[in-house]
């Protein structure tokens, strides 16, 4: 390139000719001196495309910044690392490859894909009435998602406890309740008040496509797999997922759904047991939630356990051992 302007005019001219469809620039060898220019910069591509950019303080040389970058460390010292990692140069090359070659994973698009990847049924959470907690408008634009807070993160002896809310399904308050047992298995407790029997689903997207299905009994098949068991009156269903690592590029997965048809009634409680595992396969059994009461019992591997939670407290207790958590207020 002679000089910026020419960059951006070569610019401009791939993003008028991408917006139409066509990915070959032949314009764009022309602009970079021939085809050897064009190799270096295909070269340099796929060096930044796995992280490795030319930045203030990495002596001309490409300096791994992470996948993806991250934003907040500065690994040569240079006060002006980070200003030039936001600059993000390496689109500008990105834009010739794509050009040059078609290849998606150079490219950075609007369209049904991203919003798709934004979707809360792509994550590992709980919708209602099969409606997204908030508006998508565009990557950086979100709409009516209403208040949520972490109420509280509590450590005990034999297991780690997070307690969140969030109100996007206003009037209905969804809080989740997250517990990592020392036994290594998982405890996720959904909890929806003044709900108003709409349509439940809660999703668990997996990095695997070796999914198998037992009854209400979902696991994987790998070398570290995990065993997913909830209560027994939810519908189940394995769903196809697509898991994005990189901008624009993506790969196949297994998602799994859990649904509740939803009837009139003033809440609901779901207990979800998750259990990692590399040979034998857990025993999950009697899992049970007695709303009124604010418990829930399970049988993890023959032992029994019995969870708590009501009062704005936690309590879990197992056969051999009963333990407490402290007070867990409201909304601090």
């Amino acid at each position: 390139m002679k000089n910026d302007r020419d960059m951006e005019r070569c610019l401009k001219a791939a993003y008028d000719r991408i917006a139409k469809g066509a990915p070959l620039c032949r314009q764009i060898e022309g602009n970079v001196k021939g085809r050897r220019g064009m190799d270096a910069v295909l070269e340099r591509g796929e060096q930044e495309y796995r992280g490795y950019i030319l930045l203030p303080g990495t002596e001309n040389r490409p300096c791994f910044v992470g996948d993806p970058p991250l934003w907040k460390e500065n690994p040569v010292g240079d006060e002006e690392y980070v200003w030039g990692l936001n600059r993000h140069s390496q689109w500008k090359d990105y834009i010739l490859c794509y050009c040059a070659t078609g290849e998606r994973k150079f490219t950075y698009r609007e369209g049904a894909d991203r919003r798709l990847f934004k979707s809360a049924t792509m994550h590992n959470t709980l919708i209602l009435g099969e409606r997204e907690p908030y508006d998508y408008v565009s990557r950086w634009l979100f709409r009516n998602e209403k208040n949520g807070c972490i109420c509280n993160v509590t450590e005990e002896d034999g297991f780690l406890a997070a307690w969140a809310i969030h109100t996007s399904y206003f009037p209905t308050i969804h809080s989740r309740l997250l517990i990592l047992m020392r036994e290594g298995f998982l405890v996720v407790w959904d909890r929806l008040e003044h709900y108003r029997g709409q349509k439940v689903d809660i999703w668990f997207h997996l990095d695997s496509l070796h999914v198998k299905q037992e009854g209400d009994m979902v696991y994987t098949d790998e070398e570290v797999s995990l065993a997913i068991r909830t209560a027994g009156h939810l519908k189940c269903e394995l769903c196809e997922g697509r898991l994005s690592e990189r901008i624009d590029s993506d790969r196949p997965s297994v998602r799994v759904r859990f649904t509740d048809e939803g009837q009139a009634s003033v809440g609901r409680d779901y207990l979800t047991i998750l259990a990692p595992f590399r040979k034998a396969r857990p025993e999950i059994s009697d899992i049970a939630v007695d709303r009124e009461q604010g418990t829930a019992v399970f049988r993890y591997n023959g032992k029994g356990y019995r969870i708590s939670w009501k009062d704005d407290m936690c309590r879990v207790e197992d056969e051999n051992r009963p333990q407490d958590t402290e007070n867990i207020p409201e909304g601090k």
